[in-house]
């Protein structure tokens, strides 16, 4: 019998200086007890619900879509995960969106 793995979702949030917020969806792997970031929202004023329903949405459907584990990199840390997460999608090249330009 396989061992069940669980997600246990872990939101971290940061401030950009430019206004934006950034929620960076992480999840701890269990048994395995490793980090892992999703996906990151960017949030820019004027902030909405709807904005906040739409990026809920998102991050349930990737969740079902694939395992965390197998879309991202798992690390011991929660602050290696981010900056690797940070890394691996340069940030610096995005707009007020969130996309990259």
């Amino acid at each position: 019998m396989s061992e069940n793995r669980y997600y246990v979702g872990v939101d971290a949030w940061s401030r950009r200086s430019d206004g934006r917020l950034v929620r960076y969806r992480c999840f701890r792997v269990e048994p395995e007890g490793k980090f892992c970031v999703q996906s990151a929202d960017f949030y820019s004023p004027p902030f909405s619900h709807r904005q906040s329903a739409q990026l809920d949405q998102q991050f349930l459907e990737l969740l079902s879509e694939e395992p965390p584990e197998q879309r991202a990199e798992l690390f011991d840390s929660l602050v290696e995960a981010i900056k690797h997460h940070e890394e691996e999608f340069e940030w610096s090249d995005r707009n007020d969106s969130g996309v990259a330009d």
